[in-house]
């Protein structure tokens, strides 16, 4: 399984992050980067993306990009900037179709589009993918505010990606296309196709603090209209996080440590998508009552907690 790209490139976003604040970076001296009016544009080509770019001031910048593949040819018009009105992108594609991504505000440094081709519906042809998003930091470090795919396999040439059918958030109802995830694109069937890979965020700081939280993985496939959660139609890639999971749990109760409820919580939650929570369930009782023994830390709501959490997000119990 080959992890291709992430769009939460703490690296790069760091090494701008220095450059902003006091004129110096580690990527100034080479040719992965570039100034362009009041924005730096990187090139990502080692990470599998083709480029991203951070505006750095209010005006932005506007410029053009050509994107070439066997497949065909798109061309980008940038026009965007920090806090800038009608930030936009416009992209003309290989069928000679016209689309718009706009975006709505840039939320300063910690803010960046990226450009990758992907191959998201066909190995030989890959799908042009622009996206934008917000970093920060806790559990799920990154918000997706815009996710938009390109391909020949699209009706309309374009979709932009909802979240209300995702198991990766809270579903914000006001704007369906931001939510807080970090996606790496994967090849989990090993097909030469990219599946979108996300956890499922809603389970950070429910049972214990950011740093100690888990949470299952959700798998999803590219279909014309949008992502279709995959993930039960691939229980060993589950069964490899279960596995994961409760050797973190372990780990975590012979130092005695309480935060491990967040690794139990996600370890449950896998178990659900397998259909087995009842086995999870007394599984986790057993834990408890050796560690209560031990310390007496405990909650005894945990479970009851757990299994609302789960009912109200989707799993089965």
């Amino acid at each position: 399984m080959h992890k291709y790209i992430t769009l939460c490139s703490q690296i790069l976003f760091y090494n701008l992050l220095a450059l902003l604040l006091f004129g110096k970076s580690t990527l100034a001296q080479s040719p992965e980067y570039r100034d362009i009016e009041e924005c730096t544009v990187t090139d990502n080509t080692h990470d599998k993306s083709l480029f991203s770019v951070f505006p750095s001031g209010a005006n932005g910048c506007q410029f053009e990009e050509e994107i070439t593949h066997d497949s065909g040819t798109y061309q980008l018009k940038f026009d965007v900037g920090n806090n800038k009105n009608n930030s936009r992108i416009e992209v003309l594609d290989s069928q000679g179709r016209n689309h718009t991504v706009t975006i709505d505000e840039f939320i300063g440094i910690s803010t960046s589009i990226t450009v990758s081709l992907l191959p998201f519906y066909n190995q030989e042809n890959p799908s042009l993918l622009i996206d934008y998003v917000t970093y920060g930091n806790g559990f799920n470090n990154c918000t997706v505010n815009n996710m938009i795919v390109f391909d020949e396999n699209i009706p309309s040439g374009a979709i932009r990606i909802n979240s209300t059918n995702l198991n990766v958030s809270e579903v914000d109802r006001q704007n369906p296309h931001s939510f807080n995830a970090c996606f790496n694109f994967e090849d989990i069937n090993n097909d030469g196709i990219l599946e979108a890979v996300a956890f499922d965020s809603r389970f950070g700081y429910q049972f214990s603090s950011g740093a100690a939280s888990a949470a299952p993985t959700r798998i999803m496939s590219f279909t014309p209209t949008g992502l279709e959660d995959v993930t039960q139609q691939n229980p060993s890639h589950l069964r490899q996080q279960a596995e994961s999971l409760w050797n973190t749990v372990i780990q975590r109760s012979g130092e005695e440590n309480v935060e491990y409820f967040g690794y139990m919580a996600a370890y449950a939650g896998v178990k659900s998508l397998l259909g087995e929570y009842q086995s999870a369930k007394s599984l986790i009782q057993r834990r408890m009552e050796i560690d209560n023994t031990a310390t007496g830390y405990f909650s005894n709501d945990f479970i009851t907690n757990l299994e609302t959490f789960l009912r109200n997000n989707g799993y089965s119990l």
